[in-house]
């Protein structure tokens, strides 16, 4: 018991514990927990670490980027990036607010120190300080032994036996009661622990064993998969192996936000779609209503053509009857003149007679020549009268009786002769007005008719353009109106489907 002095033994146990381990009286199981050392795998600066199968480096503006593939402890995995747990309920508000879609790339999120973690370089994602992270093995010190962590009164605190089995050992436990039993002779002095976290979703792990236990031999442990990983063992570490599980949790998305992000483009095509049903619509209504005025414009220019060729026919058929008015005019004047003619020829005669009468003892020539003459003026030859005196043969005229009947004859013819002249002076006369009238008349007539015509053509065309322009801009009027309910109908239907999604239960994503 006193060949080696406590402290000196206690500076490597395993080395310096001769004599110190032969047998000895068992005084029983009772024990003290004199001193505890504590090693907080989880201490230091916390960070929230969320597994995603996106790209939070990406560009997600209408999009969720993500990349061929990870690789995150030399396997296949999903992307892990580290939030500090201090700013992780912004940076979840400001997914939500920015980037719903996110969430639905969470498998899992969970808590990590920094003392296990290797931050990559930071970027910015939902305004918040981001890290890529990858996971390497670090040591830790437990403890170093000394006299006074086993608090034996000062009398026996320099006895090295004390500190060998049964009277000294080391226990180490963890938070779930599991306990390693190690012998204060088998260690060097100094305990360490080497840990390491996995963050190869969903094998979220901490993997931990001592150092300095059972010897100083030691070897470098490879082993391979996508990439080589390298780590140093020492001693009796596999009796000291722990693993833990590191517990994961999900996000939650209310069902409003993950419909907007979900149905987005489809509403935007629904959208399109009744948009360009209403441009359609109006389209056609205004293509109807220009249809509508450009048959109005050809109606209003038939009625104009109509009109002028009616002017134009009122006044051909005026031409017309002008000159056949004056043709007739003329023909009246001339048979006026043959009229006048005669009358003189008539008088002349009569002079003739009156000058010979004397000698009426010749009248068989006197008469012969008053028949040739008579029956010499035109006109005159089939009447009744110069017929009956045509009539009289040189040879049926007496001398006795030629002078009375001849001169009376003449005398009766003249008279006739004269009134012809004033009746066809008087038909002439009145052949001219009648024709002047029934002109006037026509040109009055014609007048009343083109403007009767040219008014009913005006009404007509007015109350078809009237009509054509009041059913179409109705009709126009109707579509339009039509286009503008089925467009709010439409967009009325996706924003009670927008609050119809607000009334579903959340959206859990990722795995507790």
């Amino acid at each position: 018991m006193f060949a080696m002095r406590a402290a000196e033994y206690l500076e490597n146990p395993l080395e310096n514990n001769g004599y110190l381990l032969t047998e000895d009286v068992n005084f029983g199981e009772a024990s003290q927990v004199k001193h505890i050392d504590v090693l907080e795998l989880n201490s230091g600066d916390m960070y929230a670490c969320i597994a995603t199968t996106a790209d939070p480096t990406g560009t997600w503006t209408n999009a969720v980027p993500a990349q061929a593939s990870y690789t995150v402890n030399g396997q296949p995995s999903v992307y892990v990036l580290a939030v500090p747990v201090t700013n992780l309920d912004t940076f979840l508000a400001n997914v939500t607010s920015q980037v719903p879609q996110f969430k639905q790339t969470v498998q899992g999120v969970f808590f990590a120190s920094g003392d296990l973690l290797a931050l990559g370089s930071s970027f910015t994602f939902a305004d918040v300080t981001c890290y890529g992270v990858s996971a390497s093995r670090k040591t830790f010190d437990l403890c170093t032994l000394n006299k006074s962590l086993f608090g034996y009164d000062s009398r026996y605190a320099d006895i090295a036996k004390l500190y060998t089995s049964p009277y000294a050992h080391i226990e180490v436990t963890d938070e779930n009661g599991n306990v390693d039993t190690v012998k204060i002779e088998d260690t060097d002095g100094s305990i360490d622990v080497s840990a390491a976290l996995s963050i190869a979703y969903p094998f979220i792990t901490i993997d931990a064993h001592l150092l300095g236990v059972g010897g100083n031999a030691s070897a470098t442990v490879t082993y391979k998969n996508v990439n080589a990983h390298t780590f140093g063992v020492s001693g009796q570490w596999y009796d000291t192996l722990r693993s833990w599980n590191v517990p994961t949790f999900a996000v939650v998305l209310d069902a409003a936000s993950e419909y907007d992000y979900s149905t987005r483009f489809d509403r935007a095509q629904r959208v399109v779609d009744y948009t360009t049903a209403q441009a359609n619509d109006n389209a056609n209504a205004q293509n109807r209503l220009d249809n509508a005025n450009v048959t109005n414009t050809m109606a209003t220019a038939n009625r104009d053509a109509n009109n002028t060729l009616l002017e134009d026919n009122n006044t051909a058929h005026y031409n017309a009857l002008t000159a056949v008015n004056t043709y007739t005019n003329a023909k009246i004047s001339a048979d006026a003149g043959i009229a006048s003619g005669l009358n003189l020829q008539a008088t002349s005669l009569q002079n003739e007679f009156a000058a010979t009468s004397a000698g009426i003892s010749g009248g068989s020539s006197i008469a012969s020549g008053a028949v040739s003459a008579l029956a010499s003026i035109p006109n005159l030859s089939s009447g009744s009268i110069i017929g009956g005196a045509a009539s009289l043969t040189h040879s049926t005229i007496s001398a006795a009786s030629a002078s009375s009947i001849t001169l009376q004859s003449i005398t009766t013819d003249s008279a006739v002769a004269n009134l012809m002249a004033l009746g066809n002076d008087a038909y002439a006369g009145e052949a001219t007005r009648c024709n002047d009238n029934t002109l006037q008349a026509v040109t009055i007539e014609n007048t009343a008719i083109k403007n009767n015509t040219k008014t009913l053509n005006n009404s007509q065309t007015a109350n078809s353009v009237a009509a054509t322009s009041g059913i179409a801009a109705n009709d126009a009027s109707t579509i339009n109106a039509n286009a503008a309910r089925n467009a709010d109908a439409a967009q009325s239907a996706i924003d009670n489907d927008i609050a119809q999604a607000a009334l579903i239960a959340p959206f859990m994503y990722g795995s507790f």
